[in-house]
């Protein structure tokens, strides 16, 4: 005999089969199930449990003279119609759970009690309207944005691309005619319009005033700065012939860049984000990282964590990798646009029981993170900038300093970063600007050799995070497993040759 009861509803069915228990489930009516007896607010305990369980109780629901396996057939009824009596909009595609159970001491010693359902997996219970989650690395240059998608027939984990078909897009902010261009659109115009683009302003955030404006003066950048209430930096701007001048806070236009972006992971995935994940460089401080949440904020955008760039790069490493047979270290080692690191991280697993099962769970402890915040990819693009600045104007004589003009410098930036790039695969590149100053065009050569000569000193100054992590962790190069390098400058031989003396299995993963 099956008989289900609700001590308080005393609902009382005897002598039915399960599929008439199952059908009676699904008329509990949505009062009943907010009484007193159903300890349950779903809708609040996916907004506050961060450990992706989620826990529902059921206090006094009990099944009479019904087995183990009947009593899992009868709570999946239940639950599955229960989300739906709720009608919260959850895609309940599938979902797992276990049933804990136990004699009661009541006048019916026969009955199993279920007192909790565990339902594992919360990505499955993720409201249907915000069923993809947004990862966006922003650096000082570049952009690139990645959706981890939940909706079924979408790959799970996937790199958005932008409206030129690329996976990484200029972290640009520009104002030209009335309109407001981001990344690709505003990368068009900086060498006619180089006082109206806007770069660099991830590294503007949280900084004073001093810092910005010697960074864009090293940089040639026109801007016209303005020191705020905070004694941060404002960036003035003049939007078409008759505008007012609008002052905008780096913020500001880092929410610019982040909207962008949030753009491009929605057009990817075909549904609505509003969460993201943002990485930070390691030296970051408080300033820094409360500044871009409030970047994030002015987006609207919803920042589930911040977190560190070797942290995600760790992530993506041991995604895929089983470390069961073999713990290791890995040296992450990152030359971006702006700044070095290295960060040491140990990859092990431990045994951890799973459905009654014992199963391997990989898992990273970074060790130790050392930097260099101001020295990176734009360093060595500066030294070949000054090269060729010198080179033309020896040209063009007559106490030319081409290094004056800002259109000029801008023209020559491009093109530099260009034969930068050709040296990387060539040990011979041409540089080419039409009209660089003055109608006067400007062509030229450089070898590789000539280049690392120019920023000789910059190759020691590179390897030093990497010769910290070593002496402090007290690791012998033997020690590590292998050195995965990132960022755009990593692509330069001379790096990689200094690089591969501190491990025999490097590996290569270019942002």
């Amino acid at each position: 005999m099956l008989e289900f009861f609700s001590i308080d509803h005393n609902y009382r069915e005897a002598n039915r089969s399960p599929d008439y228990l199952a059908d009676m489930l699904t008329k509990i009516s949505y009062e009943e199930i907010m009484a007193d007896d159903f300890t349950f607010d779903l809708k609040r305990i996916l907004e506050e449990d961060s450990t992706g369980t989620v826990y529902l109780r059921l206090q006094k629901l009990c099944l009479v003279g019904c087995n183990a396996l009947q009593m899992h057939a009868l709570a999946a009824v239940w639950l599955y119609q229960l989300i739906g009596a709720l009608d919260l909009g959850f895609a309940a595609r599938s979902f797992s759970f276990e049933v804990d159970f136990g004699f009661s001491q009541s006048y019916f010693p026969n009955v199993l009690r279920c007192s909790r359902f565990t339902v594992l997996s919360l990505q499955d219970w993720i409201p249907s309207s915000e069923s993809a989650v947004s990862s966006i690395d922003l650096g000082s240059e570049w952009m690139k944005v990645a959706v981890v998608n939940l909706k079924a027939g979408q790959s799970p984990i996937s790199v958005a691309i932008n409206e030129m078909s690329k996976r990484k897009s200029p972290a640009l902010v520009a104002f030209q005619g009335g309109n407001r261009l981001i990344g690709e659109e505003a990368a068009g115009i900086v060498a006619r319009y180089p006082d109206k683009v806007f770069s660099q302003v991830r590294d503007m955030i949280g900084k004073p005033y001093k810092y910005v404006k010697d960074l864009v003066d090293w940089l040639y950048l026109p801007f016209d700065l303005v020191e705020d209430s905070r004694g941060e930096v404002g960036i003035k701007v003049t939007n078409g012939d008759d505008a007012v001048a609008t002052i905008y806070s780096a913020e500001e236009l880092v929410a610019m860049v982040l909207s962008y972006g949030l753009s491009l992971a929605e057009s990817h995935s075909k549904v609505s984000i509003k969460d993201a994940v943002i990485t930070v460089p390691p030296y970051f401080g408080q300033a820094e990282r409360k500044g871009l949440i409030l970047a994030a904020q002015l987006a609207d955008i919803n920042v589930l964590s911040l977190i560190n760039e070797h942290s995600g790069a760790a992530l993506q490493y041991g995604i895929d990798k089983d470390f069961s047979n073999q713990s290791r270290y890995v040296i992450f080692y990152d030359v971006g646009s702006s700044t070095t690191y290295a960060a040491l991280v140990y990859f092990s697993a431990y045994n951890a029981k799973e459905f009654g099962k014992t199963v391997s769970v990989n898992q990273f402890q970074v060790k130790d993170v050392r930097w260099n915040a101001k020295l990176g990819g734009q360093d060595m693009e500066l030294r070949l900038v000054e090269y060729f600045a010198k080179e033309f104007n020896g040209q063009a004589g007559n106490g030319v300093d081409v290094r004056k003009f800002p259109k000029a410098m801008a023209k020559l930036k491009k093109q530099v970063k260009r034969t930068k790039e050709i040296l990387s695969a060539n040990t011979m590149a041409p540089i080419s600007v039409e009209s660089l100053y003055d109608d006067r065009d400007f062509r030229s050569t450089i070898t590789r050799e000539k280049f690392e000569e120019l920023c000789g000193d910059l190759w020691e100054q590179s390897l030093i995070p990497v010769k910290e992590i070593l002496k402090h962790s007290e690791l012998k190069v033997d020690d590590i497993y292998a050195v995965e390098m990132i960022g755009g400058a990593t692509r330069v031989p001379k790096l990689q040759v200094g690089v591969s003396i501190f491990s025999t299995n490097n590996d290569y993963s270019f942002a």
